[in-house]
């Protein structure tokens, strides 16, 4: 939950008796820093915890809903079919009927056809119940309109299932040998192939095809092709506004697709005029405003990055809040956000601000997938010790070993625990003649890293990138573009 809809159930429930035992259990959980299930039965002892469980589960749920209630249509339209239903069960046939036309409404405005089919069996129902005058020729229009429906929907779902097929293709990504006989490639063209009128396809499919057609591209490794694809859809957006405030956040994730596509391809200047805020942006929706924020943080720090700009990127990284709770709703996204922060201020070579926001990003990033990124954390974060000639540096020396073994689960014979060693020699040389050898000893050895495979793991580019620097005295920031 955002810090909004936080703020809102907490406004809706304090003070009510009938919520006083979940909300309690909400407050108590809210404040926790992590989950501990013994902790909560000792904090409750005495009551049904999994009844109270059940219970917030179900008020937060409701809580959201009524939340987002006033900012999305699409929220609005289902509550009205649920509203018609029962009405109709009360045997309110007039008002069912007004209810589902407003709903019906809202659905074509929305373009979404699973709703106006559902909208079409009930007003069907509803005729049943209470027939019209002229119910035969009633019939007759529900199920032609019926039938249009499903005409249409066919399609659709042939768009759906090919990007969910293209989906898979992209995150598996593309199998050795020719592309053109991969089984899953051949799928998703297959259906798409299917697709009789890309102009003709209902609103939101045209979307899906155009995003398949990216994610087809971007498995094969046609960038292009899936830049092509990606300008075609936001075009698209640009021509259904009703749509694109609706479903903002889609919107937000295409165009960072967009962004992530020109940054892979080397041109960077394409993202600048994609990061000014959209006067669109929808100023009610707290949720969209965070996602817009955050996709703003991660592309124009890494934009000022690629492009040297490291002065505006130091200066924009006063922006990024290090102590606020919105980055818990992304952490993936953040996680990256702050990595840029932590490599601009490596950049600038100011090794205290870059181990203080190391440290919070080894906090967010604790349980992340990407290993390769924690694990260059916490060489940083000893860079930045031995840069400093910190006090607990042989403290950090221990650290980093004992986080090898326990939390990257490396052998002791891993080519990691050698290059800390290596740093560690390098700690306790004198700082001149002797160090100097070993530093240019550890450059031949991380040269040779990276002829055997190595040229892509983080650690020994970052560490190759501080060895040169300190070697020939330049500037870290100067041999940026030659390690990446």
């Amino acid at each position: 939950m955002s810090r909004h809809e936080k703020r809102y159930f907490s406004q809706t429930k304090k003070g009510d008796p009938r919520a006083s035992h979940y909300y309690r259990l909400f407050q108590v959980l809210n404040a926790a820093d992590e989950f501990d299930w013994e902790e909560l039965k000792r904090e409750f002892a005495g009551q049904n915890l999994s009844s109270l469980q059940k219970q917030l589960y179900e008020q937060l749920l409701a809580s959201i809903r009524q939340f987002h209630y006033n900012n999305y249509d699409s929220l609005r339209m289902q509550a009205m079919i649920a509203d018609s239903r029962y009405l109709k069960e009360r045997g309110m046939y007039f008002e069912a009927r007004e209810r589902l036309q407003e709903a019906e409404h809202l659905a074509r405005e929305l373009h979404s056809l699973p709703h106006l089919l559902e909208i079409n069996l009930l007003e069907r129902e509803l005729n049943r119940l209470d027939p019209p005058a002229d119910y035969s020729q009633t019939l007759k229009e529900h199920l032609q309109k019926g039938n249009d429906l499903m005409n249409h929907w066919e399609q659709e779902w042939l768009v759906f299932e090919a990007y969910d097929w293209a989906y898979l293709l992209q995150r598996r990504g593309a199998v050795p040998g020719d592309l053109h006989t991969d089984p899953l490639y051949l799928k998703v063209r297959s259906l798409l192939e299917q697709v009789r009128d890309v102009e003709r396809l209902p609103a939101l499919a045209q979307r899906k095809y155009w995003t398949t057609q990216y994610l087809q591209h971007l498995a094969g490794g046609d960038y292009p092709a899936a830049i092509e694809a990606q300008l075609k859809t936001l075009s698209w957006w640009d021509t259904h506004p009703r749509l694109k405030k609706e479903f903002y956040a889609y919107y937000i994730s295409d165009l960072s697709n967009l962004m992530g596509l020109y940054l892979l391809t080397g041109t960077p200047e394409k993202v600048e005029p994609l990061l000014q805020t959209p006067p669109s942006l929808p100023e009610q929706d707290k949720h969209v405003q965070e996602l817009w924020l955050t996709t703003r943080h991660l592309y124009l720090l890494s934009y000022f990055i690629l492009t040297e700009q490291l002065d505006k990127a130091l200066e924009h990284t006063k922006e990024v809040d290090p102590t606020g709770d919105s980055y818990y709703n992304d952490p993936k996204a953040w996680i990256s956000i702050f990595a840029n922060v932590v490599i601009v201020h490596f950049l600038k070579e100011k090794f205290r601000e870059m181990k203080n926001w190391n440290r919070k990003l080894i906090e967010l990033a604790a349980g992340s997938p990407r290993s390769d990124v924690r694990l260059l954390m916490h060489f940083l974060e000893l860079l930045a010790n031995l840069e400093m000639e910190d006090q607990d540096l042989a403290l950090s020396f221990q650290q980093i070993r004992k986080n090898l073994r326990t939390k990257f689960n490396f052998p002791g014979g891993a080519p990691y625990f050698e290059l800390v060693k290596d740093l560690s020699r390098i700690a306790k040389a004198p700082p001149f003649g002797k160090r100097k050898e070993l530093m240019q000893n550890f450059q031949l050895k991380l040269q040779q890293f990276a002829a055997n495979g190595w040229s892509n793991d983080l650690v020994v580019k970052y560490l190759s990138m501080w060895l040169e620097s300190r070697l020939t005295r330049t500037p870290i920031a100067r041999l940026y573009k030659k390690y990446h």
